[in-house]
Order: structure tokens, then sequence, then C-alpha cells
């Protein structure tokens, strides 16, 4: 299930969903490439069953799972065969299923684990439990196949004895040096007042004769009790082979219950001292070796409230590791089923469900290419199937195959987003190789601002944008300045000093990767206080309209009482709201007209601007919250506030039972927005934190909200053909003015920062001058608890930020042009942001 990060509210219920947050940026990917859609790999042929461990493994373009499956003989639920299936395209299709054991008893089938040697033979293991009215009890079988899995060899290599269940979950592995065939399994011991399992390796050529048999535990039976029955009473475990190493790790009594660890450097015929991996209390070990030769391993604190998957590795065959850190860095709800992998560039691969809630949870994959000390995230579902929203995902199996830069990941999982338990695939395309260098960086000094040029960097899956880096010490530390990636080799930082700046810019990759940092350019902003600015800006103080001329500038006129102004594109007249009316006048006072009323209607309104010549055509469009009161089955009164569209006041889009706000139309009404923060009905009620952007197409009155994005008082560009939009958002950490573009298709892209204010100086409410050349907006200017908000301006790309020193809410500002150089009457001279 994919959720937005929210706290839904109903009655007094507080129910937390917790999830991923909306990133501006849709392109940013976390180390990894989704191809395609999330693929169903059991058939048709399920009849309800149950399903129960998966293990994947791939080579070349070929990926090869296995799992346990209740389809022949659902009468117990616990009856399980094993089956197969392949993919020869990178896991797009798949295979039909195929039974791997054939004999009628082999029916409880326990968490198969599948290998593939370098010859192609593929091998599987599983635990036979038990069969009413048969003698096969407590066997580990392994199964081959020399035709690429269409059919089976089943072979029992460790006998049973009956009346006994301790060799669950075996683990194999095949050396690609030689093809050797290596099992991991367990057996319980009592002996005295000891009580515990052995763990061994047995090792066998490819006609699965035994070439050894080794007790890896060093001390007897150290091996972990499970705190369940069966297969959950056993150490869990994790095995790994490459090049003659062989690693175990398990579940141990020692060091109160620690993941300890052995190594053999002989392909699994003898093996060193048992080591430790993990702190007390860890479970649920996954191993890995990279091309590095380092060994790799993630485990979990059972004692963690949010079991948070841990990773670190040892470069000595597990006789010391690094320290560990966390890749899922959960501060509400918890990680289950995680899995391991490492390709041969390095990056490091982890797929990991996080549970939201019993019946609901979320699969994501994570990948880091500085050894752990940074991860990114990336979700797997892709929403589709017939309960989405509340689809569980376990038995998550990873695999990692390719060479050089063509490495891809591919997950296996059982899933319940139908009505049965099915086994579900998806595919990666990692990238551990950052991309190329930008080059001839260039610096060019503005007002208030310093505009950056490059070369365009290069990449094998493409460059998504940049970062940009800035120090006021040539040699010294470079901090990012840029919160979300530039899409384009050009940057504006903006409210600068007259301080000299040293850049340097990296560019990303698809996959999220950072390149190396170009050669610095450096510039120096100029800060003056002559700014050529005209027109006239409205604004409201203490609920009355203000004006002022910038060619009058010390001259405030009061229009009367209203809120919400907004200039007709020819700026002869304004646009205001008072008891519930939308009216206009003249700009010099006086001829006033009605627009749109309604009861209950907000002072939260907009108009269409297409028209230059006829203010009548503009006004036939109109964007507005009304409010209405609902009675609610309790008794109690539900008050709404929600977003209409109006055509000639004929009503055409209307959002019901919403808590709706900030809401704007685009110039040539196309688009509408507003800001959603929850819903109240006859039944119930809920909210939001810290709220939606809406997004409606008002040719189709398709709605698109971008969950958890907290933009706020959004204004589109003034005229028919400009995509831009501004608003207000803390994606640097607090509330600057941003503008963005918006596409064809609704969505948001080439963000551009206009506002970088210092800490606690917060900036809302932007508002495009009728010539789109600037911008107006609030700011407040006190960064204590009291509010002092001032009027600023800024240019559209973020130079000349300006104070007008003057106290007002909700800004418009009517320009008609910029002006000439003969026009000096119309200079209006303020002082400059200095920080």
């Amino acid at each position: 299930m994919q959720a937005a990060c929210r706290v839904l509210r109903y009655g007094t219920f507080l129910l937390a969903l917790a999830g991923m947050l909306w990133q501006p940026v849709s392109s940013v990917q976390a180390g990894a490439i989704v191809v395609g859609h999330n693929v169903a790999i059991t058939d048709a042929g399920l009849n309800g069953s149950n399903l129960d461990g998966t293990d994947v493994v791939a080579q070349d373009d070929t990926i090869y799972a296995v799992w346990g499956d209740g389809r022949d003989d659902n009468t117990f639920d616990n009856f399980r065969q094993i089956y197969f299936a392949k993919s020869t395209d990178r896991g797009q299709t798949w295979s039909a299923n195929v039974r791997v054991g054939k004999v009628d008893y082999d029916d409880w089938g326990d968490h198969p684990q599948i290998a593939v040697g370098p010859d192609g033979i593929i091998w599987i293991t599983w635990y036979l439990f038990y069969k009413p009215n048969s003698n096969q009890v407590n066997e580990i079988r392994i199964a081959k196949s020399v035709d690429g899995g269409q059919t089976f060899t089943v072979s029992t290599v460790v006998d049973g004895f009956e009346s006994a269940e301790d060799r669950w979950r075996p683990h194999v592995a095949v050396d690609p040096a030689n093809g050797r065939v290596i099992l991991l399994y367990n057996e319980y011991w009592e002996l005295g007042g000891s009580v515990g399992y052995d763990l061994y390796v047995n090792v066998y050529d490819q006609n699965l004769q035994l070439v050894s048999h080794t007790t890896i535990n060093d001390q007897p039976r150290v091996g972990r009790l499970g705190e369940g029955n069966q297969d959950n009473s056993v150490p869990l475990k994790s095995l790994v082979a490459s090049s003659g190493k062989v690693c175990a790790a398990w579940e141990d009594q020692r060091n109160r219950f620690a993941i300890w660890g052995a190594c053999s450097s002989d392909g699994g015929k003898t093996f060193g001292a048992n080591f430790p991996l993990s702190d007390a209390d860890a479970i649920s070990p996954r191993l890995d070796i990279g091309a590095d030769g380092l060994l790799y391993a993630i485990y979990v604190n059972k004692n963690d409230d949010h079991k948070n998957v841990l990773f670190r590795y040892s470069d000595d065959n597990g006789a010391t590791w690094s320290p560990s850190t966390s890749v899922t860095r959960l501060q509400s709800s918890e990680a289950k089923y995680w899995d391991l992998a490492v390709d041969v560039n390095g990056q490091i691969v982890v797929s990991w469900v996080r549970e939201l809630l019993s019946s609901a949870s979320d699969l994501y994959l994570s990948t880091s290419l500085d050894k752990g000390k940074s991860w990114s995230q990336l979700a797997v579902e892709d929403g589709t199937g017939e309960y989405p929203s509340s689809a569980d995902q376990w038995d998550v199996s990873l695999a990692v195959t390719g060479r050089d830069e063509a490495t891809t990941a591919h997950l296996v999982w059982e899933d319940s987003r139908n009505t049965s338990p099915e086994i579900f695939g998806a595919n990666f395309v990692l990238d551990g190789i950052p991309p190329s260098t930008p080059q001839n960086l260039e610096a060019i000094g503005g007002d208030t601002s310093i505009r950056l040029m490059w070369e365009a960097a290069t990449d094998t899956n493409g460059v998504q944008g940049y970062r940009i880096f800035r120090s006021t010490d040539p040699n010294g530390t470079y901090a990012q300045v840029t919160p979300v990636i530039v899409p384009v080799t050009s940057y504006r930082d903006v409210e600068l000093d007259d301080t000299l700046y040293y850049y340097r810019v990296a560019a990303v990759d698809s996959t999220g990767n950072m390149g190396a940092l170009s050669a610095r350019a450096e510039a120096q902003a100029t800060v003056g206080t002559d700014l050529p600015v005209e027109g006239t800006i409205a604004y409201v103080v203490n609920e009355e309209l203000r004006l002022r001329d910038f060619a009058d500038f010390a001259v405030e006129r009061t229009l009367g009482q209203g809120g919400r102004p907004r200039f007709s594109p020819d700026g002869s007249r304004i646009y205001y709201e008072a008891n519930s009316t939308i009216s206009s006048q003249s700009v010099a006072g006086g001829d006033v007209k009605l627009i749109y009323t309604a009861e209950n209607l907000f002072d939260d309104y907009d108009i269409a601007s297409f028209d230059p010549v006829d203010n009548a055509n503009n006004e036939k469009y109109i964007a507005a919250i009304i409010g209405r009161s609902l009675i609610q089955v309790d008794g109690s009164l539900c008050a709404v506030s929600e977003p209409h569209y109006l055509v000639s006041t004929e009503k055409r889009y209307i959002d019901d039972y919403n808590y709706s706000a900030e809401i704007a139309l685009s110039a040539f009404p196309q688009w509408m927005v507003y800001r959603y923060t929850g819903f109240c009905n006859t039944v119930g009620f809920g909210s939001t934190t810290p709220g939606d952007l809406c997004i409606v197409n008002l040719s189709n009155n398709e709605k698109n909200c971008l969950k958890g994005a907290d933009y706020r008082d959004a204004d589109f560009a003034p005229t028919r053909d400009d995509s831009r939009i501004a608003f207000a958002a803390p994606i640097s950490g607090q509330y600057e003015i941003w503008v963005a573009e918006i596409d064809e298709n609704g969505n948001f892209g080439n963000y551009i920062q206009l506002t970088h204010g210092a800490d606690g100086v917060v900036s809302r409410a932007p508002n495009w001058s009728s010539n789109g050349n600037w911008i107006i907006f609030e700011r407040d200017v006190d960064p204590s608890q009291l509010e002092e908000i001032q009027l600023h301006i800024v240019r559209a790309d973020g130079s000349s930020l300006r104070n007008l020193g003057i106290t007002g809410r909700r800004p418009a500002w009517s320009a008609q042009g910029e002006p000439g150089p003969a026009e000096v009457k119309q200079l209006l001279y303020l002082p400059a942001i200095k920080k």
C-alpha cells in the first residue's frame, strides 16, 4: 500500500498512516530506476492457495524464483509444494509455474531456497517436515535441474528420523568458482542443561556427492532457540559463497542473543573462529560478499520499537566490523522482511517492508553508494490490483545481476493486492557509476543575486539535474544551497549581500548518484538602492483596501472595506471581497460593480485574466471558496469550506464536503488549485497535516492532489501562455517564495527559489505583477513570535529583492510594462535587503 505522510482524524480517533513525504522533484530516484510494472509470477492455477516463503536468484538476463505453494492440496493450511518459475527477459515476463517435487508425500515443504551454478544448473533446497501416513519426516531435500527448470530431480541429502522437527529453513549457495553446492542447516541437541542448535555446512559436487561435512559453530549448541513453533523455533540464518570464500551467519545465544558468524577460505571444508557481527538481541541476518571481497550484513535489533534495519561490513572476513548504520531510519511503524544484495559496482541494495497497519504495508528498495553512510529509497509497489491501498507484502527476496554499468535488481515477494495471495516481482536498473563533472562553470554577479551557467554533464542513464555548492572561502567547506535538483544548466543564487562567493556544481544522474564537484567559479553580487518599478500596488490593512502608486509612493489611498485585492489585466479596476460579495471599482475609487455574490463566500477567490481588453470576458470565470454547514448524524454541526469553479455564475466544479482554502485560477481557466486540509460530512470528519495541494484540470474536472505538499498561497502567472505558478513552501526548511511550471498533465516542474531569508524570516502570499516580470509578497521581518509583516518585491528570476518598507497583507500589483530610461519619475529608490 502507498499512502501519504499524514494524520487523519475521525472524531476523536487518530490514525497515523505512515508513508513517504511527497517530493517536489518527481524524477528523483532511490539509486534505481523502476522498469515496467509489478509483475504477477504465480499463474492461474492458484485455486485460492496459501503461499509461504520466496527466494530469487539472478544470472545474466535470467531470473529464477521459488516459493511454497498450497494449490495442489489446501485441505490443511500448511500443506505446500515447492513451485518454480523463471524469466529470461530480466523479470518482464515469467514462465508457467513448475512444480518441483513430484512425489505425493512431498507436501509440507518449507521456505525453499534457490541457487544457480556457473554452468546454469539450478539447485533448490527445502525442509520436508511431515506428511500424514508417511514415514518421510525431518528431511532436507535438494532438487536439481539441468534443463533450465523444465524438469527437476529431487534427492534427500540429509536423512530424517521420525518424531523430530528441527531442520527448518536450510540455505543453499553455489560457489561460482567451481560450481560446488553448499548447504547450511541446523540440528537441535540437548545435553544435560545445555539446549540449543548446532550449525552444519555440507559441500557437494555437481552430482550431489558429499565432499565435506563441517560443524561451523565453535561452541556446542549455541544456535538460538526461536520464540515460536516449527519454522519459527530455529535460528534464522544466511549463507553466501564467492570464489572459495563461504560465510554463514545465524541467531546465536552468545553475547545475550547476538548474531554470530563464521567464514571459510577453502570452499566450506573448514571454518575459522566464530565472530559476533551484532550487538545483543539481534535477529534475522542477511549476508552478501561484494566484488571487492568485503562481507556485508544487515539485521534488526528486536528491542527497537521500529525494527530499523541495521547495516555494517567487514574487510577481514568478519574479524572486525564497521559501526552499524540504519538503512530504514523509521520513527513510526516498523520494518519487516528484509534482504540484502551488493552489485559489481559496490552499490548496496536492501529490500524491506514497512508495516503500516495489521493488514497493510509498503515495500521499498534502499541503496547506498558509500558503504552505508547514506541511503536513498524507492517505493516498489505500483498501485495496481483490486485492493492496492490495503495490500500487504511479505517474504521479500532480492537478487542483483549484470556487469559494468548494466546492473539490475530483482525483487520477489508475496502480495495480497488481489482476492488470493500471489507472488509478485519488480525490476530495477541500478547505477553505481556517477555522472561526469560539469565543465566551464561561470558566475556572473547581479542585483542581490549571482547567475551561474555551465556545460551539461553526461551519464549512461541520463542526467536528471544538478546541485549547487557555495562557500565564502575558496579552499573552505562548500555547502549545498539547492534544496531541489536543478534540471537545467543554469541557476540564480538569490538574496545575497556583496560578499565574494565561490561556487561548485555537481551533476546527479537519473538514479540519484552525484558526480564530482566542478572547478570553482566566483562572483560578487551588486547591492544598490536604485530600482526601476512602475504601476500600482494594493494591499489590506485592518480589513481596508489600501493603494499606492509607485510614481507617488509616499501617498497611501484607502478605497474602503474589503479583502483579497486583485487588479484587472488592464489595470483600470480592482477586485475585492466584502460581505460575501466579489465587487470591483475603479482604481481611482468609485464606480462599484457587483461581480458575484453567494452566502458564506470567503475572501478567497480568483478571476481569470486572459483578456487584456475586455474585463467582462475575464469576469465570467471565477474560482471561490464557499462555506456551508451540515448536521451530522450525532447532531453536531459540521462547517465546510468548499472550492467552486463558476462560469457566468453556473457551478461547473465543486469539491463537496471539504476543508479547502487558498484557491487560484490560471489566467486562461484551464487549471484551478487549492489547498485541501480535510473533510466533513454527515457521517464523520477528518483532517490531514500539513495538507494537500489539489490541481484540477477544468477541461475535464479531473483532480490530482499532491499528498503532503505544503504549498501555500498559490498564484498563477497573469497571461494566457505563461505556465508558471508562484507559491510559498518550506522546501528549504521554512516558507520561501518559489516558482514552478505546470505541464500539460498538471505536474509541477522546473522549480526556482526566489527568496532565501534568514532563519525565522518567512515569506508568504506571493502575487504576480500584471506584466509577469515581478512578484510582490509578504514577509515577517521579525523572526520572534511577534509578527511584523512588510511587503517585498522580487523579479521573477529571483534578482533585485527589495523591502517596500510598508505594512500590509494579501498584496497585488498592476504593472503594465517595464519603464524606459526617460521615465525617471517612476523610479523608486528602495533599500536593498542585506543579510
